[in-house]
């Protein structure tokens, strides 16, 4: 993996098939599908090819008799694919036969895994089974889907019996691995209000979800998303479109599509807000290994109908968007282990110490070099791109004043990077017992996007990278960094693939530089835009093109106050919309003016957004519960209002707006 990294976006058709544990995705690139995996899975070992998992059970002998007293649990899963070049291969020719002959599938297609980012993980399980380790808890951040997350769970003795039970057997122990990620997908612009009926979502969730000894509903997540779909097709939960009407005749299907996207979008968000991770849950059989807990995994907030409320919430999409995305999974993943991943402590002084590595694509190698100040031999582990864990068990009579001493050494798989060091030492009370070692933690990126002013009106083509039509643009970076560099890579830049610019850090905090450039032909003239420095907290840098000239965009170039797209791009991050028709957002402008003028000479309410598009700007007031869109006659008023402020508009004969009261403390107005 190089410098940069093309980003494929998922089209805006949002075709997919179900290919068994895998989804695939039409692809906004043309000949690509994109594959992802349904559930995370359970790792396994490159090197022994076991499954990454061990259950500890501790064990003391008290009253002539021995007493399981307590354990511990680690298992690593993974949503990489576990396949040797062959096999996948395989795989893909199986994938091709599946998609063959739908007209939304390309012929002979390329796959390419999924664009993923900020992927968040939780292991669910009841409190008097055991809690999740501190290891855990500060892993929660799963980074780039792709490679493995690993969970260490300290059990109570009825959890060590379940889950020992659940080892040996091929059982599930009542425990739910939660995993929630963002992916790339081109949608249209388009927005939708939503609105909640708590009562009515409160007496449905009452009569459908299990209720815990102390008041709580509860179930788990796969179970409250179809009940949330259910609350959707009776009402309680409603949801207003806009601007999925502007789509061209002939796209029903799309329509269709995205709408459906749009409403799984608006149930997750809304899911979010009305439910918890779980409560405490009482045994219902103590003693009994067999499935003896409540096995809550979600709680909804409101205990009494008194306590529901109507709840709103507004969602935007348009361009490439990054959507929200699920794949939670219960532990029957343990069906495939058996007696020899448990393992039976016969004292109190033994204890597991643990190294484990977040999986990374972009690292070749992690090597641990990794010793104790006694109960254990010194080890050196070493780590691949999909990371792991390792674990030792330390004997000693003070556990607590054991102390662990670490360096690891993480090798990139890009040249030019140079091998990272970073190490450790303290006792086990300080929290050395477990390492956790991240390599992302040493890598930033920057999304590098196109944005292109009237591209149907201008004629600018720019949309396959690999084309070699007459317009065509390449984007060169350079990075400098503490004894590294100057790292240089460049690439063709495209509207259907954001480049994604990687570059290393230093663990001490010493800063790097990077730059980018642009150079291309648009129109048959050559076009060049030079060096431009890129702040390295940014998420996003944008190439801005016109039918005459190129303009690079950043926090840190030079950008003249009344330039008010680029202002706004800055303004939007890696949220922008990043392309657009100049005919359609006419259209839709001359239309919501002519709605304007017949029907609300004045608006009066909320200030809350500024749009921008390439026939203007325009504000977005709430009045009455709903919104409406205000056409601004010049970009240059937009900046002179904040969002929350209670406006006044006056419109003019055209819908656009005329003069626009604010009010002011003591109930002034300007």
């Amino acid at each position: 993996m190089g410098i940069l990294e093309e980003r494929y976006g998922v089209a805006v058709s949002g075709t997919y098939w179900d290919a068994g544990p895998f989804k695939l995705w039409a692809a906004q690139s043309p000949g690509v599908i994109l594959f992802s995996p349904k559930q995370p899975m359970l790792a396994k070992s490159l090197t022994t090819g076991r499954y990454e998992a061990a259950c500890s059970q501790y064990r003391v002998q008290a009253d002539n008799t021995y007493k399981i007293v307590g354990g511990g649990a680690v298992f690593t899963v993974t949503t990489a694919i576990q396949f040797d070049q062959g096999q996948l291969e395989t795989l893909k020719d199986q994938w091709r036969q599946l998609v063959a002959g739908s007209p939304d599938a390309p012929k002979d297609p390329v796959f390419v895994p999924l664009s993923t980012r900020k992927g968040t993980t939780q292991l669910a399980l009841p409190v008097v089974a055991g809690v999740p380790s501190d290891l855990t808890k500060q892993a929660n951040d799963a980074g780039s889907p792709g490679g493995t997350i690993s969970y260490m769970v300290d059990l109570t003795a009825p959890g060590a019996l379940e889950w020992g039970d659940a080892f040996r057997s091929g059982k599930s122990p009542v425990a739910q691995v939660m995993l929630q990620y963002e992916y790339l997908r081109y949608m249209p612009a388009c927005s939708v209000d939503i609105k909640i009926d708590g009562k009515r979502v409160f007496n449905h969730f009452s009569a459908e979800l299990k209720a815990s000894y102390d008041g709580w509903l509860y179930g788990g997540s796969v179970d409250i998303q179809a009940q949330m779909e259910s609350l959707y097709a009776e009402g309680a939960i409603s949801m207003d479109f806009q601007g999925l009407d502007d789509l061209p005749p002939g796209m029903e299907k799309i329509k269709e599509n995205v709408t459906q996207t749009v409403i799984d979008q608006g149930l997750k968000a809304m899911l979010n807000m009305l439910f918890q991770p779980k409560p405490d849950v009482k045994p219902a059989q103590a003693g009994n290994s067999g499935g003896l807990f409540g096995g809550a995994n979600l709680a909804l907030k409101w205990q009494h109908e008194e306590e529901s409320i109507d709840l709103k919430m507004a969602l935007k999409f348009g361009g490439f968007t990054w959507l929200t995305e699920r794949a939670d999974a219960d532990l029957s993943m343990f069906a495939v282990l058996d007696d020899s991943y448990v393992t039976t402590v016969n004292t109190e002084l033994q204890f597991p110490a643990s190294v484990t590595v977040i999986g990374d694509p972009q690292v070749a190698t992690t090597a641990v070099a990794w010793s104790s100040s006694e109960g254990q031999a010194p080890q050196s582990p070493v780590f691949g791109a999909t990371g792991g864990t390792q674990s030792y068990i330390v004997t000693s009579r003070e556990p607590d004043a054991v102390r662990i001493n670490y360096q690891a050494k993480i090798d990139y798989s890009t040249p030019q990077w140079p091998i990272v060091t970073t190490s450790g030492s303290g006792s086990v009370k300080d929290g050395l017992g477990n390492i956790l070692i991240k390599p992302s933690a040493w890598v930033g990126s920057t999304t590098i996007y196109l944005y292109v002013k009237d591209a149907v009106a201008k004629g600018i083509k720019l949309i396959d990278s690999q084309a070699g039509g007459e317009d065509y643009l390449v984007v060169n970076v350079t990075y400098t960094g503490p004894n590294v560099g100057p790292i240089k890579a460049s690439t063709r830049l495209s509207l259907d693939t954001p480049v994604t610019f990687n570059y290393p850090t230093s663990p001490d905090g010493a800063p790097g530089k990077a730059t980018f450039s642009c150079f291309g032909v648009i129109g048959g003239q050559f076009v060049h835009a030079p060096d431009a420095p890129i702040d390295l907290n940014e998420s996003a840098v944008f190439v801005l093109v016109t039918d005459k000239s190129v303009q690079l965009v950043s926090a840190n170039a030079v950008i003249g106050e009344a330039d008010v797209v680029a202002q706004d791009l800055l303004a939007r991050g890696d949220r922008v919309v990043v392309s657009g028709d100049a005919v359609t957002a006419e259209t839709q402008r001359s239309t919501e003016k002519h709605k304007s003028t017949a029907a609300q000479p004045h608006v009066k309410g909320t200030l809350v957004g500024v749009e921008y598009d390439e026939s203007g700007a325009a504000l977005w007031i709430e009045t009455n519960g709903s919104r409406k869109r205000v056409p601004l006659r010049t970009l240059d008023l937009a900046s002179s209002f904040k969002e929350q402020e209670d406006v006044d508009v006056e419109l003019d004969a055209s819908g656009d707006a005329d003069k626009i009261y604010v009010a002011l403390p003591g109930g002034a107005t300007r």
